[in-house]
């Protein structure tokens, strides 16, 4: 707008004014077929018009302020007019009628006092709309906008007549802070959000048909169904949370910046609507550097390997910050399985929604908690998958990620089975692809910057992913040269060999790649399944315990062997057939495994010397054995990763000393063997066995009730109560496990 000049002196209330006169040409082109708003769009388009008519909260009984007028002009229908010349002449007298209102400047002391039936607040807000009408109007009278505006305002310099209302508008923007106790940029505000509720806000048809206002009653009604429809909801004298929320619309962008108005007014795009009009938008973005890097030839673009894969595929990399959420969603439902049923096929087939009833109550409206946070964050990172349909090059069908948060998906279709992956896991095993492989580029591109490193999927925090999506703007931005041509425009210049070496030194270096060899649901599914297979296998085959000297043959053969968990993994494969079927009672596992589950013949259990002494029934002795061997040689952090910190408070000194006081050599590996099994399906997960122990119960005693459902073997109790003080509690497990280990190993040596 011409008088609209902004400059670094510009007075803020100007600029806020300045917006406000934007929304009303907004209002103005939409409203210009309602016939309710004629009384004000008719100063904009059919000015003349208004000659004969009252004008809402201007138009008063009392007569105007008027100079030697010839024409006679109805007092009740007065107008504000304006006139930049009095020039008499010889037989006539010109005309000049003031503003009803009188002079802007002599206003500053008068409130609106309410008239006819209408409150002080609702002639303000009138006055604000109407001034700002004839001030926009008249600054854009020579842009092709109505001409015969003139029929009502006469004048010879447009800018001075604008300027005139423009203080009028002043004025009533102030009348508003005084009546609603606000600032001036708050009270501008309330304009705005009374101007988006002429849109979203239908008036009753049977009134809203109104004619002209050409007499005082049709005044009083148009103005009454003004204030009902649209100001006495509006609630201005308590209107702190309205303006809280209208900031973060504003300053934030938040979804309730949705309508098509607000959407042209705070500049936000929407796919009907082109905002070249509207603002300047600033080049310097990732799709211009997409686009620029594009435009290289493909030698020029090889220079850069991690920057090139980086502007490819960097809506997959920025969703894999979600991936401990999804891993411990998955964890969750996989646990949560177990308290519901043994039946597996009829957990699978069970919708959400009826999953969630079977849930103990008291667990209940957490798991909807953690439910309700997880959509916000699935929907986020569906989007960003979805972007440019990278998910259907990458992996198809994984749209269907929205079912995660459907209460009428079924549990099967999320966890894994053995015949078919899970939509959690492979979501999870994507992003986890994603997240190593740029690790691996950059491994290849700079192989002197750290050494080569992993970590498991179920320890990985948010820190050791690459997260860089608050910073992309600064980043690009910061590696950025623009300059100026005349005929040309903005030119932009970006260095690609400091944005790729930045993006690595602040986002990349010393992050490690994940581990994720096996199929996380699949493992998950099958340990818990492993609880019930154990349980099944003793009965269908009596079992029995390792010889001392078949034990010793198999430690020989593990020495030096880092296959440990490759082992314990088959045995688990063997026992999860065995526990179904039936075998020849003189059939070797070596034997089983080639006859039923169709090895190749030079396949082994442990190695050629032992396996012929093995037999089904050692399997369960064999299990636990060798579970608890591999315990020992892990370090203490990776041995029960997943176990909630309650468990793992350490002994003081003193329970220290009376442990290893009540020691007996002969019950060391039974009670390390009861422990690791208790940890394992007692601690670590629900069972079936019982809702695992609240870390201040006793643990003599759960301990005595966990080897009651004779897991491995039947043994007797007493050499519980023997090593493990009645004083111990459940949360001391751990660390009295880890004494255990530390006094095995020093009675091996």
């Amino acid at each position: 707008m011409s008088c609209f000049v902004f400059t670094k002196y510009t007075n803020l209330n100007t600029i806020f004014i300045a917006g406000l006169l934007c929304h009303i040409a907004i209002f103005l082109f939409h409203a210009k077929d309602n016939t309710f708003f004629n009384p004000l769009t008719s100063i904009h388009y059919n000015p003349s018009a208004l000659l004969e008519t009252f004008l809402p909260t201007i138009s008063t009984t009392i007569e105007p302020l008027t100079i030697e007028m010839n024409q006679n002009v109805s007092p009740s229908k007065a107008h504000p007019h304006y006139s930049s010349h009095s020039t008499p002449t010889h037989n006539t007298r010109s005309k000049r009628v003031l503003h009803a209102l009188g002079d802007p400047l002599e206003r500053s002391d008068i409130l609106p006092t309410g008239i006819r039936n209408i409150s002080a607040i609702s002639v303000a807000l009138l006055r604000v709309i109407i001034h700002s009408i004839f001030t926009y109007t008249l600054q854009t009278l020579n842009r092709g906008c109505p001409s015969n505006i003139t029929q009502l305002v006469e004048c010879t310099e447009p800018r001075t007549c604008s300027k005139y209302f423009f203080l009028h508008l002043i004025q009533d923007i102030r009348d508003v802070t005084s009546i609603t106790n606000t600032t001036f940029e708050e009270a501008v505000l309330i304009v705005h959000i009374l101007i988006d509720r002429l849109f979203t806000i239908i008036p009753d048809k049977h009134n809203s048909a109104l004619p002209v206002l050409q007499t005082e009653c049709d005044l009083i009604r148009w103005e009454e169904m003004f204030e009902d429809t649209f100001v006495s909801k509006l609630d201005v004298f308590n209107n702190d949370n309205v303006l809280r929320e209208k900031m973060l619309t504003i300053f934030n962008q938040s979804k309730d910046c949705d309508t098509k108005l607000l959407r042209i007014f705070f500049e936000e795009e929407g796919k009907d609507f082109s905002s070249k009009l509207w603002r300047h938008r600033n080049i310097i973005s990732y799709d211009h550097l997409l686009q620029v890097f594009t435009c290289q030839n493909l030698y020029e673009s090889k220079k850069y390997p991690i920057l090139e894969k980086f502007l490819k595929e960097q809506p997959l990399l920025a969703a894999t910050k979600y991936i401990p959420e999804f891993v411990k969603l998955l964890k969750n439902l996989t646990h949560m399985r177990t308290a519901v049923s043994n039946n597996n096929k009829k957990v699978q087939d069970m919708f959400i929604s009826d999953f969630i009833q079977f849930i103990l109550e008291e667990k209940r409206d957490s798991y909807n908690d953690y439910i309700n946070h997880l959509t916000s964050l699935t929907i986020t990172c569906t989007q960003l998958l979805e972007e440019r349909h990278i998910i259907d090059a990458y992996y198809p069908g994984m749209g269907v990620i929205h079912y995660i948060t459907n209460n009428n998906t079924r549990i099967g279709q999320l966890l894994s089975t053995s015949h078919q992956k899970g939509i959690l896991t492979s979501l999870i095993n994507l992003l986890v692809n994603i997240h190593n492989s740029f690790i691996s580029k950059y491994t290849e591109s700079y192989p002197e910057s750290r050494p080569e490193r992993s970590i498991p999927l179920s320890l990985v925090t948010p820190h050791q992913l690459i997260n860089y999506t608050d910073q992309l703007d600064n980043l690009i931005l910061s590696n950025a040269t623009h300059s100026f041509r005349v005929g040309e425009g903005r030119l932009v210049k970006y260095d690609f060999i400091g944005i790729q070496r930045e993006f690595c030194d602040r986002f990349m270096f010393n992050k490690p790649s994940i581990e994720n060899d096996l199929d996380l649901g699949l493992t998950e599914l099958t340990q818990l399944r492993l609880f019930d297979n154990l349980k099944l296998i003793q009965i269908n085959i009596q079992q029995e315990e390792v010889s001392e000297y078949i034990w010793n043959s198999i430690k020989a053969e593990l020495n030096g062997s880092a296959d440990i968990s490759g082992i314990i993994s088959l045995i688990e494969l063997v026992i999860s057939f065995v526990s179904f079927g039936k075998q020849k009672s003189l059939q070797t596992i070596t034997q089983y495994m080639h006859e039923v589950l169709k090895y190749p013949n030079n396949k082994c259990l442990i190695g050629p010397d032992v396996d012929d002494q093995c037999y089904p029934k050692h399997l369960l002795s064999l299990w636990q054995k060798l579970s608890v061997f591999r315990a020992k040689l892990l370090p203490r952090f990776y041995k029960f990763s997943h176990l909630p910190n309650c468990y793992s408070t350490e002994l003081d000194t003193s329970q220290c000393k009376t442990l290893k006081n009540g020691l007996e050599t002969k019950y060391i590996n039974d009670i390390l063997d009861l422990l690791y099994c208790f940890i394992k399906f007692n601690l670590h997960s629900q069972t079936e066995v019982a809702t695992p122990p609240t870390h201040n119960e006793n643990l003599q005693r759960s301990l005595c009730e966990f080897s009651k459902w004779n897991l491995i073997l039947p043994q007797d109790d007493q050499y519980i109560k023997i090593v493990i003080p009645e004083s111990f509690l459940v949360c001391h497990t751990v660390s009295t496990w880890n004494i255990l280990i530390e006094y095995s190993k020093q009675m091996q040596a």
